[in-house]
């Protein structure tokens, strides 16, 4: 990237034009002229290398925000057009453009490879849950506790019932819950396990719903534990917009979002708890959805 950045430009005015678009602040850009002519010996001015190499300098010594300033540089450098560099600068922009893309598709195969393992673990973790016995009375049990609750007059109350009663489901199952789950700074509704994974729940039963944030920061909960553990977030009263996209946005993704309708579904007898959570799990790792409606589910179930 130093010898793009020496090479391509006609003027020091282009180099500096260049480099504020990317983002880098004029502050920045003059210190580091400063110390370019500091060292610039026998030349009239400094060269637009010594500034490259200043410029690059400061902003690997800026840590995250002068990383994502190096990537903006470096993204400018191999998707622009730059008709006046001389032929030693178009020479080397090639060569920037050939490693991008190698380093493109480095980054594509490793990705392929960890989204195919991941399947694969997923096949394997199947295969291992023990297909659970249905108990009919004791999940029309479970289904009139939460009908019941709709017409609660304490919200707080129904919440923490709430909470019980997806423990009582998942024993239901035997997942193997545990409720009331403190760590340092944080609490953690229910944790069970199914397959080889640990699940971790938050179970929200309020007025509005659920929001991005709110999956952020269960997300972040689920991300600081193990690399088996997942996240199920269950939201009755279902979510607002952007909270699939906003759980998407952080990377990998770990957590996936049921509501009141997937919760009916199993209430109903029309699938189990565990037999939903796989088809939901498998749509996330297929196709990188946290969110998949019941109705996107039904002819599946």
């Amino acid at each position: 990237m130093e010898d793009a950045l020496a090479e391509v430009f006609y003027s020091h005015h282009d180099f500096d034009a260049f480099i504020r678009r990317c983002g880098v602040e004029s502050a920045l850009l003059n210190r580091a002229r400063v110390a370019s002519e500091a060292r610039k010996g026998s030349y009239e001015r400094a060269p637009k290398r010594f500034v490259a190499q200043e410029v690059l300098r400061l902003l690997e010594i800026k840590g995250d925000a002068g990383l994502h300033m190096l990537t903006s540089i470096f993204d400018a450098l191999v998707k622009g057009t730059f008709q006046e560099a001389s032929q030693k600068g178009k020479q080397t922009l090639l060569l920037l453009k050939q490693q991008f893309e190698q380093d493109r598709e480095q980054r594509l195969q490793e990705e392929k490879a960890r989204r195919e393992w991941q399947a694969q673990r997923e096949r394997e973790s199947s295969a291992r849950v023990v297909k659970v016995e249905r108990h009919p009375q004791k999940i029309a049990r479970i289904q009139q506790k939460f009908l019941e609750m709709h017409s609660a007059s304490d919200p707080h109350k129904r919440g923490r019932d709430f909470e019980v009663l997806v423990v009582e489901l998942l024993e239901a199952e035997a997942l193997s819950p545990r409720h009331g789950i403190s760590r340092v700074g944080e609490q953690i509704d229910i944790s069970f396990e199914f397959g080889s994974q640990t699940y971790l729940v938050e179970a929200r039963w309020k007025k509005d719903q659920s929001e991005p944030k709110e999956l952020r920061d269960f997300h972040g909960k689920c991300q600081g534990v193990h690399v088996d553990v997942r996240g199920v977030f269950i939201s009755v009263q279902g979510y607002t917009s952007g909270c699939a996209e906003a759980l998407k946005n952080l990377g990998e993704l770990r957590v996936v979002m049921l509501d009141g309708t997937h919760l009916m579904s199993v209430f109903s007898g029309a699938i189990t708890f565990g037999d939903l959570l796989k088809k939901v799990v498998r749509k996330a790792c297929d196709e990188r959805v946290p969110y998949v409606p019941l109705s996107s589910l039904i002819e599946s179930i």
